[in-house]
């Protein structure tokens, strides 16, 4: 588990070259299955098998930037982007009140089956 409040910045793909004949590239961040060892800390990081564009950790704030490389050692890079956040994870909220809303019905129908 990361303990750091701020995650340090990932890679979270293979160099490629994705202009090959258009002018538009749609990336979708966080869609990779990975491999485990690949991305082990969480969404993105380097494992065994190469980056992982894993899956984005609910309710946290990301920020992104594109880096295009001409060669190996010479890069250029946008700006770092306004905060996106993704949605929250609402499992723990929603068992805690289906559970119980669940356990007041099977008391109320035991109640009338017991009665009739």
């Amino acid at each position: 588990m990361q303990q750091f409040r701020t995650w340090p910045p990932y890679q979270v793909s293979d160099a490629y070259y994705p202009f090959n004949n258009s002018s538009v590239e749609d990336f979708t961040v966080g869609t990779g299955k990975c491999e485990s060892g690949a991305g082990s800390s969480g969404a993105g990081g380097r494992g065994q098998a190469g980056y992982c564009n894993g899956p984005l950790k609910p309710g946290t704030m990301y920020r992104f930037k594109i880096r295009a490389y001409t060669t190996r050692e010479k890069h250029s890079e946008t700006n770092w982007s306004q905060g996106i956040e993704t949605d929250p994870d609402n499992t723990a909220f929603l068992v805690g009140i289906i559970i119980p809303i669940v356990l007041i019905l099977i008391v109320i129908m035991l109640v009338l089956v017991t009665r009739r």
